[in-house]
């Protein structure tokens, strides 16, 4: 795997950044908070979609995202790009509303689109998961030597989950529970196998069975006599059907005889007599009648359309005469308006002087806006330094004694928190020790002393183990003690640590105090001289406010003079248009009154041309409806001769019917006595079976359960030998890695020390624990409390490098943050030459954070300077030297 570039936006304190790398030893050196460790826990999150912090719940995902620093919004994106087995993949993860969506591309193709998913196609391809990640490649902030600082069984724990160990320890503790919670079930089962007597079982099985034999008999019988009964029946059924079918013909055609006799009478009873020559004659008037109707009609329409376009022209000359006499009356009021106007400008006059009160309003406006804008940016300026003059002072109260603080304290502290550490260790060790020895006395019974093999009678037992519970007791009190003492020595080394991070931070704020002071004082003073000149120009736009109100005023008096002129020019024309209006009213009046007379005359008349028009057709229709009855009169007779043809051709007897129903009806009567004796049977024989069913159940129940106990006692025994043989798998498996590392730290260790006087380093697996040891002097020795700062450092650094190229050898990569911590000048000098010279050897690509200058020198890829104001919350800034 190679690390191409990855791509920060809004992440931490960068707001956009890009960095390219290459392989070998690329090094990211800046002071502290300038931003070099977010790259190394962007690279971390774009991989596994989490980083240290976040996994430790000691930070949300949100707050990653950049929130001091100016222009930044409430989202981040990191983008990474590797190769991985001649392939280019590019890994997108963005953060906004609480939530992380990613995306893979090999090659520029989308593969994956889900952020957890993008996770695991990552561990699956490069083969190492975050843990892996975290604990063999990327080593934390001053985390270096990380697996020393843990307790021994912790140590043990996390070494042996890196390597996968404790999966066969879960699974032999696992196979223990199973065997043992399969002891207890077979033990269950085999108490349960006395309620099964399995003779009186077969026995009830056998009689069940020749019962059920005897009903299956009687039920054939029956089912024989049924089918013979069936038959006859289905015989009678199709004989009895057709008889229904010509009854019900015969039923239908007597009643339709009936209806037709009853039609005939009635319609013979309602026929009148008519003349043939009355009904031509009255439909040849009637035909004349229309004609003249037409004729009137046509003529009344005429003259109501004119009477309609009278009406209209009427009522417009009546609203134009009204209207007249309503401006006259307009006429006079605007002439009375005009006279008490006073006005002696012209509105030419007025309108000039109106638009030069507008321009000296509008040039006091914006000389009060921009005063504004000037006092607004002041006050934010006054409230700035306000802040930051409150953020000296409570870092003054916070840390009254900062000057006199120094590293030499902090390590005194921490050589204090390492000897508690191992204090606590021992003790816990003693308690187990004594625990175990108790238990051991408690279980053998006047059995031999666990240490020295002599007899113990009951009494020296108890007195041994009186005197180990108090031993335990007097452990546990102390263990107390160093507990409090720990926790309050890590409060201690935090509060110095934040307090030294902060030395020269709080130093420079503190000589900057007097000149923000001054300057604050300099704003505050220029804010009261904007303020009295804003107060000036204040009264004068009032001033020129209303001059104008009273010119608006002038001007407003002036254009209404001149609309009153325009509206009484408007009226006169009007006037003049309209003075004959009064004369044409009166002719149309005439006009329409003599219409009117002319029009009644006329309906009169069409009203008594359409009453005769009516009667006529009366006595037509009267003539029509007898031809039409005499016609259906005669079909009815006809329709009534067929119909009596057709019920003597059905051949119907009711007789035949009846005899036929009777008979078909005892055999049905017979049948249902014989079914329901059948399902009296059956019913017998569901109880039989059921019962049957519940003594197989039963037979079966037993022979499962001996088969269960017999297949779980062959699955007990298969499951302690198999426990036998992982413990045996996990010795070699952790022999067979400890080999492998100890094999690369032997091959590396010349590479990454210089000196002589250790030869070689190894890591040694024991019961409880994984040691660290070096070889002096021909001899073996832990490097607990036996090597100096550097000398450690030198080791976990082999240690790293060793755990990554034996557990993750497909990445081929090594992460280090800060990792000078405990190194003099020579080690540092050193640590640049091995990175410079000798690491890329070893392991394909290395990325270094430091703020050590001298490491700069170790550089054999890329190098990048890191630089920050962090106390005007400014973004990071980058640049690159080679």
């Amino acid at each position: 795997m190679l690390i191409k570039s990855i791509e920060l936006i809004n992440w931490r304190s960068h707001k956009h950044t890009l960095l390219q790398f290459s392989r070998g030893t690329n090094i990211l050196i800046g002071i502290m908070g300038s931003g070099k460790s977010s790259v190394l826990e962007a690279i971390c999150f774009a991989l596994y979609g989490t980083i240290p912090a976040m996994h430790r719940r000691k930070i949300k995902i949100g707050d990653v995202i950049s929130k001091n620093i100016l222009g930044t919004k409430q989202h981040c994106r990191v983008n990474l790009v590797f190769e991985h087995d001649n392939a280019e993949y590019n890994i997108s993860r963005e953060i906004a509303n609480g939530k992380s969506n990613a995306e893979l591309r090999e090659n520029g193709k989308l593969i994956e689109a889900k952020s957890d998913a993008v996770s695991s196609m990552i561990s699956n391809l490069l083969g190492v998961n975050y843990d892996l990640f975290i604990k063999a490649i990327y080593a934390e902030q001053n985390k270096l030597d990380y697996f020393l600082t843990i307790n021994p069984s912790e140590r043990k724990r996390q070494i042996d989950a890196l390597i996968g160990m404790d999966r066969f320890e879960s699974a032999r503790s696992n196979i223990l529970k199973v065997a043992n919670r399969m002891s207890r079930e077979i033990s269950i089962l085999q108490d349960s196998l006395g309620k099964y007597d399995l003779i009186k079982l077969n026995e009830e099985k056998r009689r069940l069975e020749e019962e059920m034999q005897r009903n299956e008999n009687e039920t054939k019988n029956i089912s024989d006599k049924l089918e013979a009964l069936s038959k006859k029946i289905v015989l009678l059924d199709a004989e009895l059907k057709e008889l229904g079918e010509k009854k019900k013909i015969y039923d239908e055609l007597s009643k339709k005889i009936a209806e037709r006799e009853t039609q005939i009478v009635e319609m013979s009873n309602n026929l009148k007599e008519y003349n043939e020559r009355d009904m031509e004659s009255k439909i040849r008037i009637a035909s004349e009648l229309r004609s003249k109707s037409d004729a009137l009609s046509k003529d009344l329409k005429k003259q109501e359309e004119r009477m309609a376009d009278l009406n209209r022209l009427i009522g417009k000359l009546r609203s134009t005469i009204e209207n007249a006499n309503k401006k006259n009356k307009e006429k006079a009021d605007l002439i009375g308006e005009l006279k008490e106007i006073e006005c002696d400008r012209t509105k030419e006059e007025l309108i000039a002087s109106q638009k030069e009160c507008n321009e000296n309003i509008a040039k006091l406006e914006k000389e009060l806006g921009a005063a504004s804008k000037e006092i607004q940016l002041l006050d934010e300026q006054c409230n700035h330094l306000n802040l930051e003059i409150q953020e000296i002072e409570k870092l003054v109260e916070k840390f009254p004694d900062i000057k006199q603080l120094s590293n030499r304290e902090l390590e005194i502290k921490k050589g204090e928190r390492d000897n508690c550490i191992s204090w606590i260790a021992s003790l816990k060790e003693v308690i187990k020790i004594n625990a175990d020895s108790i238990s051991r006395l408690e279980k053998d019974d006047l059995g031999a002393c666990p240490v020295c093999d002599t007899i113990l009678d009951k009494k020296k037992v108890q007195e041994i183990i009186a005197k180990k519970r108090g031993m335990i007791e007097n452990s546990k009190k102390e263990l107390e003690g160093y507990h409090k003492r720990l926790i309050a020595l890590n409060d201690e080394i935090a509060k110095y640590e934040e307090m030294l991070e902060k030395r020269d931070e709080v130093e420079k704020k503190i000589l900057e105090l007097p000149s923000k002071k001054s300057k604050r004082k300099e704003m505050e003073e220029l804010k009261a001289d904007i303020r009295k000149k804003i107060e000036q120009n204040m009264k004068l736009l009032e001033k020129r406010r209303n001059e104008l109100k009273q010119v608006e005023a002038l001007v407003h008096a002036a254009e209404k003079i001149e609309s009153i002129k325009t509206r009484i020019k408007e009226i006169d024309e009007f006037i003049k248009l309209n003075e004959n209006a009064e004369a044409d009213l009166e002719n149309f009046t005439k006009e329409q009154k003599s219409l009117a007379d002319e029009v009644e005359k006329g309906r009169v008349k069409l009203v008594e041309i359409e009453r005769q028009i009516v009667e006529l057709d009366a006595g037509i229709k009267e003539i029509e409806q007898n031809v039409a009855l005499r016609k259906r009169i005669e079909s009815r007779k006809n329709e009534l001769i067929e119909l009596k043809r057709r019920i003597s051709d059905v051949g119907y007897e009711e007789k035949q019917y009846e005899k036929t129903y009777d008979a078909a009806t005892e055999l049905k009567i017979e049948a249902e006595g014989l079914k329901a004796k059948k399902d009296g049977y059956a019913k017998n024989l569901a109880l039989l079976k059921n019962n049957l069913d519940y003594v197989k159940k039963q037979i079966d129940e037993y022979s499962e359960i001996d088969k269960k106990i017999k297949y779980m006692s062959n699955c007990v025994k298969d499951m302690k030998e198999f426990q036998q043989a992982l413990v045996e798998t996990q010795a070699a498996l952790r022999s067979e890695l400890v080999n492998s590392i100890n094999a690369v730290m032997k091959r590396i260790w010349r590479v990454v020390y210089p000196y002589e006087d250790i030869s070689e380093v190894r890591m040694a697996a024991t019961e409880s624990d994984y040691l660290l040891q070096a070889k002096r002097g021909g001899e073996w020795i832990s490097i607990e409390g036996n090597t100096s700062g550097g000398e450690r450092a030198s080791i976990v650094l082999c240690l790293r490098v060793a755990l990554s190229i034996v557990l993750a050898p497909q990445m081929n990569l090594l992460v280090l943050d800060e990792p000078t911590h405990n190194l003099d000048e020579n080690g540092i000098g050193a640590l640049a030459q091995i990175l410079r010279d000798k690491l890329p050897s070893i392991i394909g690509q290395t990325f270094v954070i430091t703020h050590d200058d001298a490491l700069k020198e170790g550089a054999s890829g890329r190098l990048y300077i890191f630089n920050r104001a962090k106390e005007k919350h400014e973004p990071t800034l980058i640049s690159e030297t080679f």
